[in-house]
């Protein structure tokens, strides 16, 4: 059963890490909707936590009513182009010069409806894990260091969060590569972040 809904946690600082860590990862399955957690503190520990368990967003308290409103907004708006059928075009369709489509190996990425697909099955993404990945695609070939990528994807620096990038691009190697263990396209560049090829 998937339930296209909102969930949100509240505030960490009055409920328990543990309790709240085990919901999250056991409705992820069942709610196709954005999972976003206010908190007054954001620490890596806790960050690592969080989006391992595939929370979308950490809203850090106190908040702006409007800019929550419009932030919330924009996560349902990402997941309901997610849940529209899809027609899955097969491979030989995409072009890397068709507006809009990339391709990367045997991955065909199409931007305008967030959709990936891998041998012309349809590749499941949270909207952080699509924007991550779009990030890197745009930027092809460049190594980029974490704090790149937390500006570019976050849009904001998290201090001492740069595990997000490595949960996330951990997360995208399972989904993405044959071999997680052995990328061929998201490969880490030691001491320096990471590059798609």
């Amino acid at each position: 059963m998937v339930i296209n809904t909102m969930a949100f946690g509240g505030d960490l600082t009055n409920v328990n890490l543990d309790t709240t860590i085990a919901t999250v990862t056991l409705i992820r399955d069942q709610v196709m909707g954005p999972i976003m957690i206010m908190t007054r503190t954001l620490t890596d520990c806790l960050a690592q936590k969080l989006y391992q368990a595939r929370v979308d967003d950490v809203v850090l308290l106190p908040f702006y009513g409007a800019a929550l409103i419009a932030q919330t907004k924009q996560r349902l708006w990402v997941y309901s182009r997610l849940t529209q059928p899809k027609v899955v075009t097969r491979e030989h369709d995409y072009s890397l010069h068709v507006e809009g489509h990339q391709r990367v190996g045997e991955w065909q990425i199409d931007e305008k409806n967030y959709l990936v697909t891998k041998h012309g099955q349809q590749i499941q993404l949270t909207p952080k894990e699509f924007q991550l990945l779009m990030y890197l695609v745009n930027n092809r070939g460049q190594v980029l260091s974490r704090d790149q990528l937390v500006n570019g994807v976050w849009g904001y620096d998290l201090l001492e969060t740069s595990r997000i990038v490595d949960i996330h691009i951990s997360h995208l190697r399972d989904k993405l590569e044959d071999d997680s263990q052995h990328p061929v396209h998201l490969l880490t560049v030691r001491g320096f972040g990471y590059k798609l090829v």
